[in-house]
């Protein structure tokens, strides 16, 4: 019974140790411009779930990052723009389906 957990476990830290050892050509690091459109739907859903409080603190979350992370303004803010638009769609049309569905 031993050598079967034993030979279980040899056989799992074999997987975990060759998924852990990725051909750094083949890993594919995310782009700026993805890691900029992950950060702003994130900002969007953030902004969008707090009910559009507190514009300053979301907008110096965006300026913090971008400082940071030395983003093109123009960018970040064309990509910011758009998540927040179709995040306030989105919930726009939820809310037209929940208004009819109590009608």
């Amino acid at each position: 019974m031993q050598s079967t957990y034993a030979l279980v476990a040899a056989s799992l830290l074999a997987l975990v140790a060759a998924c852990d050892q990725g051909d750094p050509q083949t890993t594919n690091a995310p782009t700026q411009a993805e890691e900029i459109e992950e950060f702003c739907n994130q900002v969007a859903s953030d902004f969008v779930a707090s009910g559009g409080q507190s514009t300053g603190l979301f907008m110096s979350r965006i300026q913090q990052k971008m400082l940071e992370e030395e983003w093109d303004p123009e960018t970040v803010s064309n990509t910011c723009s758009e998540a927040l638009r179709r995040k306030t769609e989105f919930i726009q049309q939820h809310a037209q389906a929940i208004e009819r569905r109590a009608q």
